[in-house]
């Protein structure tokens, strides 16, 4: 072998303790070349692949010119962790040895869980580049780039709030252990805490086991008086049958333990519509939840220690058939529409310039239609993909001070009646005084496009 082509490692040593200015656990090792020449096909391809221009969250010391390659490299290792959310928020460093190009001591930052793959990643970057470019098949460099990937994002935080909520907690200068299945230690002795994502160490067993049982949750609230939805489980096609008769139409159908959107069917008008769900869909029968449909948005409430975070309202948009109009046109006059009322916003948009169109042909291909297809007086179909919305719905966050009193007095009760714990609240109605309450979870999802909501929620967990 050509002694400038050799790459010889140190077996990485795995550190809890920070280096290097590096936050949380870290991998320690040194890497020996010889005088190499960087492969360039490959060095473009990898750029082309996993570079990004994104600035880490947080600064760490690192060793090298912004222009060397071996930035690249650990803005590649630093790329593919964000990407798959693992709790990473610093470029590596690099300790150079004089006029080397690659050698040297590498401290790079990683997780408990799956600890030496970024070595792994790094030694298979380092391959790459020193492989010649004769060698290189780009094909076979892909298909392991990809396996990378795969690998990271198994081994990657469940939910962005686990993330997020890791990084805001590294901003205040906590102290932080990882313990397991992204469950960290927060400060150590008598002001010892536990967190995973916006679930706290507050949350009491028995109101878990509570919380995950949609219709054990309904029947709570009303035991104390507050408005829900009413709902029944199902099990079988017929039983559905009989109960939708029972309870009315329009109904809702949506799987007991589903999870968000997932065969949530909304707005099923007879039982034709609701067989046809059941047999065409794949719905899964044994696991079924009916519930009397309501209109209006969905309202998201955060509460913490009995005061609200923040409130959103997410209101479903649909376009209805009459008998004349194709897909498309009605898409087209849904984006001419714009609207401002209390809680809504709605803008126009140019159905021209929507990108996503691809998009909606496939939803519609998964209904049998297309953009051409006519739809039947009083058929709807839910609008996804439009931008300013999500999943077909308009999002507008409303300020805790313009919610009305009687809406903030029983969402108070609540938090009271969970013990203060971080809960997410759902309620749906054409107003809040009127809303029902639809669900509670712990460890409600936040975004981080609105990242206020996290420091929020640190400041009334961790004051």
């Amino acid at each position: 072998m050509d002694p400038n082509t050799r790459l010889n490692y140190s077996q990485p040593q795995y550190i809890e303790t920070d280096q290097n200015g590096i936050l949380g656990p870290v991998l320690v090792f040194t890497v020996q070349t010889g005088n190499l020449r960087i492969n360039e096909k490959a060095l473009k391809f990898l750029k082309g692949c996993l570079s990004s221009q994104e600035i880490p969250e947080l600064p760490s010391i690192v060793k090298t010119t912004p222009k060397d390659i071996q930035l690249d490299i650990l803005q590649w290792i630093y790329t593919i962790c964000k990407e798959t959310n693992w709790p990473v928020f610093q470029h590596g460093t690099i300790d150079l040895k004089p006029n080397s190009i690659l050698s040297g001591m590498y401290t790079l930052p990683t997780q408990k869980n799956a600890r030496f793959l970024p070595f792994n990643f790094t030694v298979f970057l380092l391959n790459c580049l020193k492989e010649s470019e004769e060698k290189t098949n780009l094909t076979k460099l892909s298909e392991n780039l990809k396996s990378y990937q795969t690998r990271f994002k198994q081994a990657g935080l469940k939910g962005s709030n686990q993330r997020w909520v890791h990084l805001e907690l590294h901003r205040r200068g906590k102290t932080i252990k990882h313990i397991t299945s992204g469950i960290l230690q927060i400060n150590s002795g008598k002001d010892t805490r536990f967190i995973r994502g916006t679930m706290t160490d507050q949350v009491k067993r028995l109101f878990t086991e509570i919380q995950t049982d949609k219709v054990a949750t309904a029947r709570l609230l009303r035991i104390h008086g507050l408005p829900t939805v009413t709902h029944e489980r199902v099990y079988t096609l017929d039983q559905a049958i009989k109960t939708a008769r029972r309870l009315g139409y329009p109904l809702v159908l949506k799987p007991y333990n589903g999870a968000q959107d997932r065969h949530v069917y909304v707005n099923i008008r007879n039982q034709k519509e609701l067989i046809k769900i059941y047999r065409e869909n794949n719905f899964p029968s044994e696991d079924g939840l009916l519930e009397v449909f309501i209109e209006g948005p969905i309202y998201r409430i955060l509460m913490i220690q009995n005061c609200i975070i923040y409130c959103s309202l997410k209101q479903h948009e649909y376009i209805e058939g009459d008998n004349k109009k194709t897909i498309s046109q009605l898409i087209q006059e849904h984006c001419d529409v714009s609207y401002k009322t209390k809680y809504k916003l709605k803008a126009k948009f140019d159905y021209d310039q929507i990108i996503e169109k691809n998009q909606i042909k496939q939803m519609l291909l998964a209904k049998n239609m297309t953009l051409s297809t006519v739809l039947t007086k009083g058929q709807t179909v839910r609008i996804t993909r439009i931008p300013g919305m999500s999943s077909g719905s308009i999002v507008h966050y409303i300020k805790a001070s313009d919610l009305p009193d009687i809406f903030v007095q029983r969402l108070t009760y609540i938090s009271q009646l969970f013990g203060g714990a971080p809960i997410g609240i759902d309620a749906i109605g054409e107003n809040m005084e009127d809303a029902k309450f639809n669900e509670v979870n712990f460890g409600p999802q936040l975004s981080y496009k609105t990242g206020s909501y996290f420091r929020n929620f640190l400041d009334a967990e961790f004051p």
